[in-house]
């Protein structure tokens, strides 16, 4: 995909406003995320389908967390999934990223 389209994607998303507040996640912080951003809660929806529904929709805060910035689909995705290896995750389960929001979330 060209660098314009992505820019272009990108803005549209920020641009995104909802009607009312969501509670999905049961924390504040993690709600008033998912109702600003686009990307998030694009990314609780697809952990929603392999996790209970409240620890899915606090994924998303607690990745930009992680980040230490704004959620960004661009840095998402240039992560090295090897580091999470490195630091003890079993990459191998098909449901991984998952269990480790689970059973791990501060990794």
């Amino acid at each position: 995909m060209r660098s314009d389209t992505l820019e272009t994607v990108k803005l549209q998303a920020e641009s995104v406003t909802l009607p009312m507040p969501f509670v999905l996640a049961q924390d504040p912080d993690s709600d008033a995320l998912l109702g600003s951003s686009a990307l998030a809660l694009l990314i609780g929806m697809l952990l929603d389908q392999q996790i209970p529904m409240e620890k899915a929709f606090r994924g998303p805060k607690a990745i930009q967390d992680r980040l230490g910035a704004s959620l960004d689909a661009a840095a998402v995705a240039s992560m090295d999934p090897l580091e999470l290896e490195r630091r003890g995750a079993d990459l191998k389960d098909k449901l991984w990223s998952a269990k480790l929001l689970i059973e791990n979330p501060e990794m």
